[in-house]
């Protein structure tokens, strides 16, 4: 049996020339993203500030949106934003205007017997097609106040600073509300932990009467 994972290689190109200046106000990330799958690779591309891209939490749905783009799988996207803003805080310079990034990704094929039986069953956890979370069970959720320590949003990968308010999943985590409430809307799987809340699905399926 085989299965596809999805790797995301990240690097700054060292031939790049602007070819205007119309990002000279503020440091920019101009990022292409290049999929290689089937013989063929897709191209797009994406300009963020460094304002937006660092510390903005709409970042994650502008690079979620991409991905789509390109029909990279929403299961696959978790990481790959959390990697590309990652690489982009560790180059951030104020001394560039425009900081290019590539972006390569690969479907790579992997047989069950190539690899352990854990990365089996993560993999196999990672390829279930995800759902939206039902409209009940995200409105259900619960507020908390951060306490004692601040805690980082993996969404968005902003701190929910102590004493504001987070959204807190049953299993747990919290997130900012904003940033959960959209995740769940496309998949009903913790960011975290994979916990499962009830999908739109179920609520359709319960919701059916038979003649």
């Amino acid at each position: 049996m085989s299965t596809v994972v999805f790797r995301c290689n990240i690097y700054e190109p060292q031939d790049f020339v602007p070819d205007d200046d119309s990002f000279s106000y503020e440091t920019s990330f101009l990022i292409d993203f290049l999929y290689a799958i089937d013989n063929l690779t897709i191209y797009t591309n994406l300009v963020l500030s460094q304002q937006h891209l660092l510390h903005d939490r709409s970042t994650w749905s502008a690079i979620s949106s991409k991905l789509s783009e390109m029909n990279v799988p929403f299961y696959a996207h978790s990481d790959m934003i959390f990697r590309i803003i990652d690489y982009a805080r560790s180059i951030v310079s104020q001394d560039l205007n425009v900081i290019p990034l590539v972006v390569i990704i690969k479907a790579e094929i992997c047989e069950e017997d190539a690899i352990s039986d854990a990365a089996t069953r993560s993999i196999n956890d990672q390829v279930v097609h995800p759902v939206p979370a039902s409209q009940s069970s995200i409105e259900a959720l619960k507020r908390t106040k951060i306490v004692g320590f601040s805690k980082q949003c993996v969404i968005c990968l902003e701190e929910i600073s102590i004493g504001s308010e987070a959204t807190c999943m049953p299993c747990s985590h919290v997130y900012h509300q904003d940033c959960i409430v959209n995740w769940l809307e496309k998949s009903n799987l913790c960011p975290l932990c994979r916990f499962q809340m009830p999908s739109s699905t179920e609520n359709s399926l319960s919701s059916l009467t038979f003649s």
